[in-house]
């Protein structure tokens, strides 16, 4: 039986994949222990230094996969590591380790520009709004004078558009990118849902007491079976989107691991109560059994329904799940009587009617409550959806802008994994389609949930991309045949 070698770097894709995990464990793990032993301190600065330089090396020694794995753990681990320094060193208001994901992934910007430099690209039009959306809320806050809040805030809107376009610049390692994101998904479902059912059990002290100083209140209590789980993320909501993308994902892949990744994500997933999440859920098993690349995109669907009994006698075996599962259920059939939906209701009235013609060009950057998650700070406004906080960071014209830049990649990654054949652009797709129509209950196109939009929406993209014909001598290349080389698809 041979064994399948990335051209790239001459190495068998499961050894290289075995071996950034085994780096990613190191790391996390060193730092777990050097934070029990009382260096917390220290740690707090000293790992996005390790993290950025890991991922450097990575880039240099031409690891491309391995940089794009590392990034994705960081985003998913990185928290939790927060909470045990934390637990171990003292609550900190302001916790620089959170950094981390970020200035890890800000490393693609280089690659990114210079191939961005040697090739055309159909959508960097696209980007660019994108891109200048957030400059402009980032000046607009300086000159209100919040400038480190912008900074935080320009690093969640920018990073992972910069992200999703070095994935999209680089067809030559698709297939190696697909795989190395289809594992790092399904091995994360596994690891993050069987951490979030620990957490919901026993609800560890580090995560307690992470609950009570963040002021969090609406992930529940920090009790036994009335938390929300969020695993190793920051919220119910980054865990749930990062879940139900890898479950997308991982449907239509190969493997033995892959039903009990989907029960143990399933089990999770429900634990949450992000009903935007379960709706996004549904939206793409409707997008993958209307629009899959293939017959087995389609049985993935016959997959999930199968595994769905499993799950519910999963829940069964956990005292009071099941019950606080379907009154949150019952709530989608009657939203007219939820509070929360009453709630976000009310706040999209009073941003329509007052924030939004109080402050037409936006408050720029930082001003909504989105980075409370990270810092905790008391000042911040909450809000709860996304067109909320764009306005009220960007205003009506660079909002609009940024909204309408968003809503065309969205549906032209969707046109893109319909004339696609690949199993795997389906479900990127479908991760695009169900993050798209989670705008309404929050930011699915920032932070760590943005990281999501972007990479899905950057695979669709990527056969759009077409290379710069090189100079030939005419009498060597007739103009004809240039021509056609310029109108023939990259692939």
């Amino acid at each position: 039986m041979s064994v399948t070698t990335n051209l790239l770097t001459a190495r068998p894709p499961a050894t290289r994949h075995m071996r950034v995990g085994l780096l990613v464990l190191m790391l996390f793990g060193v730092s777990a222990a050097l934070s029990v032993v009382g260096l917390g301190t220290v740690l707090r600065p000293a790992f996005p230094m390790i993290a950025m330089l890991l991922g450097a090396w990575l880039l240099a020694t031409g690891r491309r996969e391995d940089y794009v794995a590392l990034t994705l753990w960081l985003f998913m681990l990185t928290p939790c590591l927060r909470r045990l320094v934390d637990f171990n060193a003292g609550w900190s208001l302001v916790n620089v380790l959170m950094l981390a994901p970020y200035v890890t992934a800000m490393l693609s910007v280089l690659p990114m520009l210079k191939m961005l430099k040697a090739r055309r690209f159909a959508y960097s039009g696209l980007f660019a709004v994108v891109f200048a959306c957030v400059g402009y809320g980032l000046v607009v806050a300086a000159i209100d004078n919040r400038f480190f809040a912008a900074i935080f805030d320009t690093l969640r809107w920018g990073v992972p558009p910069c992200f999703g376009l070095f994935i999209a610049l680089d067809p030559e390692r698709r297939r190696s990118y697909q795989q190395v994101v289809t594992r790092t998904m399904l091995l994360s479902l596994i690891v993050l849902s069987l951490y979030g059912i620990y957490q919901y059990l026993v609800v560890p002290p580090w995560d307690a007491m992470w609950m009570w100083e963040s002021k969090m209140r609406s992930i529940g209590k920090p009790e036994p079976y009335l938390v929300r789980v969020f695993s190793t993320m920051n919220s119910p909501g980054s865990f749930s989107s990062y879940v139900m993308a890898a479950l997308l994902l991982v449907m239509p892949a190969m493997g033995a691991m892959r039903l009990p990744a989907i029960g143990l994500g399933g089990i999770v997933l429900l634990l949450t109560l992000v009903r935007t999440s379960w709706l996004g859920l549904m939206v793409g098993f409707i997008f993958l059994l209307l629009f899959g690349a293939s017959v087995r995109a389609r049985f993935s669907i016959l997959v999930a329904l199968i595994c769905l009994p499993l799950v519910v006698f999963g829940l069964a075996q956990i005292p009071q799940g099941a019950e606080i599962i379907d009154r949150r259920l019952n709530t989608l059939s009657g939203v007219q009587d939820d509070e929360s939906f009453l709630d976000r209701s009310l706040g999209y009235k009073n941003f329509f009617n007052y924030e939004l013609t109080a402050a037409p060009f936006g408050s720029g950057l930082g001003v909504t409550g989105a980075y409370q998650s990270y810092n905790a700070s008391p000042n911040a406004k909450l809000v709860d959806g996304a067109i909320i906080e764009i306005g009220l960071a960007l205003g009506v014209f660079a909002g609009g802008a940024y909204l309408l830049a968003i809503l065309t990649t969205a549906v032209v990654a969707c046109l893109a994994s319909f004339r696609s054949k690949d199993t795997f652009l389906s479900s990127c797709g479908a991760v695009v389609a169900a993050q798209t129509i989670g705008l309404v209950g929050g930011m699915t196109t920032a932070g760590e949930i943005g990281m999501l939009f972007w990479i899905t929406a950057g695979f669709c993209l990527m056969p759009q991309l077409v290379s710069r014909p090189a100079m030939r001598p005419r009498s060597i290349r007739p103009i004809g045949a240039l021509l056609a080389k310029q109108s023939e698809p990259f692939r």
